[in-house]
C-alpha cells in the first residue's frame, strides 16, 4: 500500500489559470488552446472582420469589416454561462477521451532502493475538438479556415513553449448544421480536430514496506447481531 505524490510537468498552463485546474492536466491543455485560438483574433491590427475581446457585448462600431470588426466569442466548452454560449459567432474548445500509453512496463521509470520511492512516467494522448459556430454557413467555414491555418502554422512554436510533447496536424472538418439544444435556432459548425500528447510523471512513497506484503480480505462473520456487523477484516501475510 502506498500514497502517491503526483509530480506532473509544470506545463501546459496559461497565466491566470484557475487554481482548481492542475498544471499539466488535460483541462489545462484546453486553456492553452483557448488562448492560442484567441491570439489569432486578438487586437485591432489583425486585419480580420472578427475581433476577440474579454467582453463579447456588441459594440456600436461593429460592421463585420476589417476596419470595424464584429466581436467573436472564444471559450472552452465547459463554459456554463448560457447567455454567452448563445453568442454568435463563437469558437468553443473541448477535448475527447484522455488515453495514457504504456512506454515501459507498469509505467515504472525507476526505484530508489534505500527509501523505496518509485518513479513513473507515461505519455497521454488528448484529442482537442474545436467548434467554429455561426448563424451563417459561410462565416463558420471562413472562421474555421483561419483557425485551422493558425494552429497548423504555429505548431512548432506553441508546442515547446507549453511543454506539449507532440501535436498532430489539425484536421479541418466539413461545415454542417449544429444545434446545441432543441430550443435553439439552427446554426452552423465547422469542426477542427487535432491530438496533443502530454507527459505525466509521478512518485509513489510506501507507507511502510511491510504493508505491501499484506492483503485485506473481507469475510462474512456469520454474526446474527446487526450491531456487531456481518463483515470482519482479516489480514493475511502474502507468503503464509
Amino acid at each position: 500500500m502506498s500514497t502517491a505524490k503526483a509530480e506532473i510537468t509544470e506545463y501546459p498552463k496559461v497565466s491566470g489559470q484557475s487554481v482548481d485546474v492542475v498544471e499539466g492536466s488535460p483541462l489545462a491543455l484546453i486553456g492553452v488552446f483557448v488562448e492560442i485560438v484567441r491570439a489569432r483574433f486578438r487586437g485591432r491590427n489583425v486585419g480580420l472582420p472578427w475581433l476577440w475581446k474579454n467582453d463579447p457585448t456588441p459594440e456600436e462600431w461593429e460592421e463585420n469589416t476589417p476596419e470595424k470588426p464584429h466581436l467573436i466569442y472564444i471559450e472552452s466548452q465547459f463554459q456554463d454561462n448560457n447567455e454567452s454560449r448563445n453568442y454568435r459567432p463563437a469558437i468553443f474548445v473541448g477535448k475527447g477521451d484522455t488515453r495514457p500509453s504504456k512506454i515501459i512496463l507498469g509505467h515504472r521509470a525507476g526505484i530508489h532502493r534505500p527509501t523505496r520511492l518509485e518513479g513513473f512516467f507515461c505519455l497521454a494522448s488528448v484529442p482537442i475538438n474545436i467548434a467554429c459556430i455561426s448563424h451563417e454557413q459561410g462565416e463558420s467555414a471562413v472562421i474555421a479556415d483561419l483557425t485551422w491555418m493558425h494552429l497548423l502554422a504555429c505548431q512548432n512554436y506553441y508546442r515547446p513553449e507549453f511543454g506539449i510533447h507532440e501535436v498532430t496536424p489539425p484536421v479541418l472538418g466539413t461545415t454542417q448544421v449544429y444545434r446545441r439544444h432543441d430550443g435553439d435556432s439552427d446554426t452552423w459548425n465547422t469542426p477542427i480536430t487535432l491530438e496533443a500528447q502530454i507527459e505525466f510523471r509521478w512518485i509513489t512513497e510506501p507507507v511502510a514496506p511491510r504493508l505491501q506484503e499484506v492483503r485485506m480480505i473481507l469475510q462474512d462473520a456469520g454474526s446474527d447481531d446487526p450491531q456487531a456487523g456481518a463483515i470482519t477484516i482479516a489480514t493475511h501475510n502474502r507468503f503464509r
